[in-house]
This record gives C-alpha cells, structure tokens and sequence, in this order.
C-alpha cells in the first residue's frame, strides 16, 4: 500500500475509533451512526484489498464474516433504492428481483448468499440512472461488486477471478477516496461541525483524528521566518526549541539573511519555543504539542528594545 493511501487509512480508523468512543455525542444527529457504518463498510473492503495488495495473489486468508456483513449491507441499501424506484413505476418485475429482506439475507446459506447480492447489484446496475435518485450512487453499485467479489475469494468460490496485486492496490485507491471526499468530508464532518457550540470538545477531538498523520516517520519539524514590526526579515535570530519540564535544549538554529530558519528529526512530544536576538525582545510560545510526521509553521514578528 503506498505510503500516502497508508496514512490515510491510519486516519479514517482513527476517526471511526473515536467516534465509536462518543457515540453519545451524536445521539441527536440522525444520520451520523449511518454513514459512520457505510465508513466502517467500505473499510472492510479496504482491510481485505490491503491484505491482497501487501501480500500474495494466493493463500490470503481474508475475513468471511466481515465481508459477507459488508457485502450484505450494500446489497440491502442497493435494494432499497431499487425497490422504490420499482415501486414509484409500477415495475413489478424489477420489484420482486430486489425485495429482499435483511432476515432473508442473513439466512440464506454461505454459497447461496452472495448470488442473491448480485442478482441485486445487476437488477440496480441495469436502472441506475433512475434509482440515482433514491439515495444511492454508482459508487454504491460498485463498491457491492466488489464485496462480491471479495467474499467469493474469501470462500475459495471457483467462479471469482483471483484478484491481482495491482487491482487491489487500485481498488484500496478508490475506496480510500470515496470515503474521504464523499463520507467524512461530504457529510461527517459537517454534521460534527454542527457541535462547535453545544459539545466543543468533541469537535476538537474529531478533527484530531482527522490529522493525516504520518506514521512512517517517528519525527516532526518546525519551520518559519522572523521578521521585525516593519515586516522586514530578521537574520541571525536564535531560535531554540526546549523541553519544558527541564528547559534542556532539543534543537536550535539562527535565521538565514531571508529571516527562514528551521529544525528537523524532533522526536513527538510538548516543548517550549523561543526566539531571542540583541535588541530586540524575545518571543516565547509554551507548550507546543509535537505530532510524529508533522510540520510546524510559525512567522514570528519581533520588536526591536531600543
């Protein structure tokens, strides 16, 4: 898995984690428990995928439970838009190939369930433009194939093609994507944004897991420039990062002629910063949280003393 979608991926289980951790702060909000679970779908897709994607075309044990759920569950949402759209027509045919009820699913034996699930996903493919306006996407149609798929490779059925490294490396691509442009920041992240003034702690907690941190990397930097009250830059300023608890020293550096200075490898942590030059008084900010893979940008304006 590529090191960009990995990160990415690190984030979205951050984000389900948390939010599962404070589901009562969403109680009021409708929506938000359903398009948390289309997340935690899709990422059954994702997890499956990778392991194909990071492992061998052969001998991947992949989770039967979990995508027969997830599968499942895009099945019976693809039904549904169907179903109304058959319903609103008078098309009784289409109808009857897309009734199909959760218990139904749920019962029907391992080899019979994912045949089921694409007579659905072939009844929706063959009217999507119509049922698009039932609450479903092609996105939704897709990502059922899929689910399909990947449950008959989960259950050794002959009739799913093997599916290759570099498919699945496409398909975690997508996924990733969909659930980041179209769930959290088309709708998650509106609907915890409406919140900020009844339960501000949890905004700030969601937008922390929403952090695409990068966990390759174990350090963090800190960069900026130092200029004086007439907005011209300051060089030779020092600039020093310490540990708050002791005020040891972690790093320090002196601004370039352009008044850009920089440090790099800080391990993650709290400190203090401070920037000091003859003449002119120094700036100190205390308790900066470090993120492992972050940045850190600050611009400093400092006022000459005499």
């Amino acid at each position: 898995m590529k090191k960009d979608v990995s990160n990415r991926v690190n984030m979205i289980n951050a984000v389900i984690t948390y939010c599962d951790a404070n589901t009562a702060a969403t109680a009021a909000i409708m929506l938000f428990g359903t398009v948390l679970a289309a997340v935690k779908a899709k990422m059954v897709l994702v997890n499956s995928y990778g392991q194909i994607a990071d492992g061998t075309t052969t001998g991947v044990t992949l989770d039967t439970n979990a995508l027969r759920k997830a599968m499942c569950d895009m099945a019976l949402k693809c039904a549904n838009a169907t179903l109304a759209f058959a319903n609103a027509t008078d098309n009784h045919t289409l109808a009857a190939l897309v009734n199909v009820s959760e218990r139904k699913l749920k019962n029907l034996k391992k080899e019979e369930v994912d045949d089921v699930c694409e007579a659905i996903h072939d009844a929706t493919s063959a009217h999507l433009a119509d049922v698009m306006g039932y609450g479903l996407s092609a996105p939704d149609v897709a990502d059922l194939q899929s689910a399909i798929g990947l449950y008959r490779t989960a259950s050794q059925n002959p009739r799913q093609a093997i599916v290759t490294k570099s498919q699945a490396k496409k398909k975690v691509s997508e996924l990733v994507k969909e659930i980041v442009d179209d769930l959290l920041v088309g709708q998650l992240d509106k609907m915890a944004n409406t919140l900020k003034v009844s339960n501000a702690d949890f905004v700030s907690g969601y937008k922390q897991s929403r952090e695409v941190i990068n966990l390759g990397s174990t350090f963090a930097k800190i960069r900026g420039t130092v200029l004086d009250s007439e907005d011209v830059p300051l060089k030779q300023v020092r600039f020093v990062v310490t540990d708050p608890a002791t005020s040891q020293v972690v790093a320090e550096t002196l601004t370039d002629n352009k008044g850009k200075y920089g440090v790099s490898k800080l391990p993650m942590g709290t400190f203090d910063l401070r920037w000091e030059k003859t003449g002119y008084g120094t700036v100190v900010e205390t308790g900066v949280k470090v993120s492992a893979g972050k940045e850190i940008n600050r611009k400093v304006v400092m006022e000459a003393t005499s």
